[in-house]
């Protein structure tokens, strides 16, 4: 037989309030919004709405959308712990992933192309760090490189090439030539001979009087330049 009970106020419990097995606990509307199944697992078939903390000491299993309105806090040491699919987790549209304020983020501001933005300075850290790219990689801005740079095919400079005072621009496997400037003087240096092989006429262009021969710093000839022709 079943009971009704109505109350107009409050209706207050000073013991245990139990249910049968696999029962349901609802309102007029939606009879079964909660059911307790005998081993104690509640099946909430409507909307749960917490107004203040929602603690959970155990796993939360969400068959479905989670839905983060306001901000989600962790504070585990991992996360997803290898929880995600195999294809991984989508984050749809420009949405980014916010590392301590705006200005460093990740994300897609368009479809094919993968952002990441830093306001002050992107650090890479690795013994090798691999760039693989089909066509090009494009920088928009100086390189600062304090190390070396091996080019395992051809550089091409749209632009001059700038060294400072002092430093040496070497050819060769064995650094057989080598061109510097030392601030006052270009110098070429080459342990072999050198041979200057053009199709056109061959200008040197001096302010100075002469052209000096020299072996070993010691002068052995020179050509004095004169307002007549040789």
């Amino acid at each position: 037989a079943k009971m009704t009970l109505s109350s107009a106020g409050l209706l207050t419990i000073a013991d245990d309030f139990m249910i049968k097995d696999g029962g349901t606990i609802g309102v007029a509307s939606t009879a079964g919004a909660i059911t307790i199944a005998s081993d104690g697992d509640t099946t909430f078939n409507a909307d749960v709405n917490v107004g203040a903390n929602f603690d959970v000491t155990g796993n939360a299993v969400i068959d479905g959308t989670a839905l983060v309105t306001g901000v989600l806090t962790a504070t585990a040491g991992s996360i997803f712990n290898g929880g995600l699919t195999t294809t991984g987790a989508l984050l749809g549209g420009v949405a980014k992933i916010l590392f301590r304020d705006s200005g460093l983020f990740i994300n897609s501001s368009t479809d094919g192309q993968l952002d990441i933005d830093a306001d002050t300075e992107l650090e890479l850290t690795a013994p090798t760090i691999q760039l693989v790219a089909s066509t090009k990689v494009d920088i928009d801005g100086a390189v600062d490189m304090s190390s070396t740079l091996a080019v395992g095919g051809i550089a091409d400079f749209a632009d001059h090439v700038d060294l400072l005072d002092n430093k040496e621009l070497r050819l060769g496997t064995g650094n057989d030539y080598k061109f510097d400037y030392n601030g006052s003087r270009l110098n070429i240096i080459g342990t072999g001979d050198a041979v200057v092989d053009i199709t056109g006429d061959f200008y040197i262009d001096a302010a100075g009087s002469e052209i000096l021969f020299q072996n070993g710093g010691t002068n052995n000839g020179r050509i004095l330049m004169a307002s007549t022709v040789f």
